[in-house]
């Protein structure tokens, strides 16, 4: 997952509507040969993620995207399941879209939870799945627990342009709804962030796979142990060590189907609520927004001048029409 931050850096030109701009998003990847219903699928994720406050993962991504499909095509994922214990399943996603993957992934985990009280997959072999808050959340507005990690290798780009070694990125997503139905949620930049809070102790940088592993257990365990059956801890476990180089860990809990449902609820929603009054950590990676910045950002996405140019430009070569001109558009600000 890359890290997620606002538009804020540059010139709003523009801020165009969610529902004007999901329209653009589908008709754009429809065009360059993705099928209409992973084209929705994904449009609603980019945008999604920009109503949250992720536009690196939202906008920016998408225009990525698109510039990478135009010479690449698109290539339908072939992707195998695993059924690997009563609750659990690991997922080859055969190098495909990594958003397409996971959100196959959360889907399988919830369904799991809502039979059994838990439920979680694990996933290998795609691309980055974008902000796990996509997962997290989706998983909350079933009044279910959501946790999600990643972990993500990118090639680091020297003074010449060549790639050399890779760098790993890490995060931690929680959503749930607390005993009064609002939502609290979080995401942290590391795993061990997490642990560093609960000890009351400054953390270390986690840097090797084995210890990235091992942090992602400590948590598990911190979140479920003893409130589960030790078997079902064990099968959830064993999905982490997969990951443990790159790829993505949903973990959904029904607190309603398991004995001590309400114990996890409210030790993670004591533990969320400390993050957010540290919100200003550097490890964060974006504050919770609230319902009404959303409402906010729905009426008006704001996109930069830079993405502004690109959108243009896709408009016109894809011969779609510029979104900026929908008469429910917003004019343009600057900011």
């Amino acid at each position: 997952m890359t890290r997620g931050t606002t538009a804020s850096a540059s010139f709003v030109a523009h801020r165009i509507p969610a529902h004007t701009l999901m329209r653009w998003a589908t008709e754009c990847l429809a065009a360059l040969g993705v099928p209409d219903a992973t084209a929705l699928l994904l449009a609603q994720s980019f945008v999604k993620a920009s109503l949250l406050g992720f536009d690196v993962q939202g906008v920016n991504r998408l225009l990525q995207e698109l510039e990478g499909m135009s010479h690449e095509g698109w290539t339908e994922p072939s992707i195998n399941v695993q059924f690997t214990g009563e609750s659990t399943v690991h997922i080859d996603g055969g190098s495909g879209h990594g958003i397409l993957i996971a959100h196959q992934a959360n889907e399988l985990a919830m369904m799991h939870a809502i039979a059994t009280g838990l439920g979680a997959a694990s996933v290998v072999s795609s691309s980055d799945c974008g902000a796990m808050a996509l997962y997290t959340r989706r998983v909350s507005e079933g009044n279910l627990i959501g946790i999600a990690f990643s972990r993500t290798q990118t090639p680091s780009i020297d003074d010449k342009g060549y790639s050399s070694t890779r760098s790993a990125e890490t995060a931690v997503s929680i959503a749930l709804s607390d005993s009064s139905g609002q939502l609290m949620c979080v995401d942290i930049g590391e795993p061990e962030i997490f642990l560093t809070d609960e000890r009351g102790c400054e953390g270390r940088p986690t840097d090797s796979a084995s210890d990235w592993r091992g942090e992602v257990c400590r948590i598990i365990r911190l979140v479920l142990e003893p409130h589960i059956d030790q078997s079902l801890l064990l099968d959830v476990l064993e999905l982490s060590e997969p990951i443990k180089q790159a790829g993505a860990l949903f973990i959904v809990v029904d607190p309603t189907r398991i004995e001590n449902g309400a114990a996890i609820s409210a030790n993670l929603s004591r533990k969320v609520e400390s993050f957010q009054r540290r919100s200003s950590r550097a490890e964060t990676l974006n504050d919770p927004v609230s319902t009404e910045k959303v409402i906010r950002r729905a009426v008006g996405i704001p996109i930069s001048s830079a993405a502004e140019r690109k959108i243009n430009v896709w408009s016109q070569h894809l011969h779609l029409a510029i979104p900026f001109d929908d008469p429910d558009g917003c004019p343009a600000t600057m900011q």
